[in-house]
């Protein structure tokens, strides 16, 4: 028992150690500054987007959109942007978020609209699909969802210099069965003076709902992209293009039209000292991150090792135990031979021999004889 106790109290100490190696593995990043940084906007104009992602629908609900409205709202607001974050919006609060948004773009300055759930076209019109609404006929589209039209004319009624929507609403029709129309995804629309209408996919085709766990495919390339400094909002969707049609197969092209009559960067091209200095510090958090990865493989490699030292150290303690168990066993038997011989044999089993068995049949057979003999009378 002794020794168990001593191999208990030598693996928490082993688990103990490991712990604090592991906070000091990865702790060392915040303690050598790398850090998020805010990045810096390519003007000073008020930026307002208004993000809504729409998933939990009565009718086909989706995985992804509420997702992807969290991550976009979080990337709008990293690169200078007021960000109005709505999820899962039924009817009457999409229309009364789209009222508040327009009147948000009267101040003037940049504006934007990201929508990821259900949308459709219905005879060239594309609307947006409330979580709340059950749409039997195609003759309740333009009743029972929001046009988009409304909301472009919206932004072009406000002072924004530069408006931008991003739509990947190009899923499939979930009422498609109850319209007469096969139209798919969501029509072109005209943009509106200085506006840019980026799409999940081309007209009349469907988007991937799914891109990695979290968001959809359109979404989770478009974050990757938004932040990189000096790109043109052009530059940003033709990067975006060229990721997503490669990651589908062809199957799901981004589409965009504009109407925008200036450049309009999402992050600040950097001064060419910057850029240097960016450069040695994405080369220094290279090098952390490859150290990283090496301290986890080293703690790995020891964190078995240690294991199968526990293991193996149980194993020998296991045995000298069962050693000294016998020979404890041994031990009491001889003290007992001599203290009383006669004591000797006490816990050993008695074998009879061959020949005694046989001498104890044979008085049992002439018993049985004796028991069962009959006299024969004589005549």
């Amino acid at each position: 028992m002794k020794i168990m106790t001593v191999l208990t109290i030598l693996s928490v100490a082993i688990l103990l150690d490991t712990c604090l190696r592991i906070n000091s593995v990865y702790a060392a990043p915040d303690d050598r500054g790398i850090q998020m940084v805010t990045k810096k906007p390519a003007d000073s104009r008020k930026r307002i987007a208004l993000v809504i992602g729409n998933s939990k629908y009565t009718s086909s609900p989706l995985k992804n959109p509420a997702n992807d409205a969290r991550t976009m709202a979080a990337t709008l607001r990293r690169i200078g942007f007021e960000v109005e974050e709505k999820t899962d919006l039924g009817y009457i609060q999409l229309n009364e978020t789209v009222e508040n948004f327009g009147r948000e773009l009267k101040n003037g300055g940049v504006g934007l609209f990201f929508y990821a759930g259900h949308g459709m076209q219905v005879n060239g019109s594309n609307y947006l699909i409330p979580v709340d609404m059950e749409i039997n006929d195609e003759n309740e589209v333009r009743y029972k969802a929001v046009d988009m039209g409304l909301i472009l004319a919206k932004m072009e009624q406000g002072r924004a210099n530069v408006n931008i929507v991003m739509l990947d609403a190009c899923r499939d029709n979930p009422f498609a069965r109850s319209f007469r129309s096969n139209s798919r995804g969501l029509a072109t629309m005209d943009a509106p003076n200085s506006t840019l209408i980026a799409y999940a996919t081309g007209p009349g085709k469907v988007a991937s709902d799914g891109g990695n766990d979290e968001n959809g495919l359109f979404t989770s390339e478009l974050v990757k992209v938004l932040e990189q400094p000096g790109l043109r909002v052009e530059d940003v969707f033709k990067q975006v293009t060229k990721a997503v049609r490669l990651i589908s197969g062809n199957r799901q092209i981004p589409w965009i039209t504009s109407s925008l009559e200036e450049d309009f960067f999402f992050v600040a091209k950097l001064p060419d000292h910057e850029n240097e200095r960016l450069t040695r510090e994405q080369q220094r958090l290279a090098e952390e991150l490859k150290k990283l990865e090496e301290d986890k493989h080293k703690f790995k490699v020891e964190k078995e090792q240690a294991r199968q030292g526990i293991l193996e150290a149980e194993n020998r303690a296991k045995e000298k135990e069962e050693i000294a168990a016998k020979t404890e066993g041994q031990e009491k038997v001889a003290i007992r031979v001599k203290e009383d011989p006669a004591r000797s044999n006490e816990g050993v089993p008695i074998q009879k021999t061959v020949s005694q068995n046989s001498e104890n049949n044979n008085i049992v057979d002439n018993k049985v004889k004796k028991k069962h003999f009959i006299p024969i009378p004589s005549f």
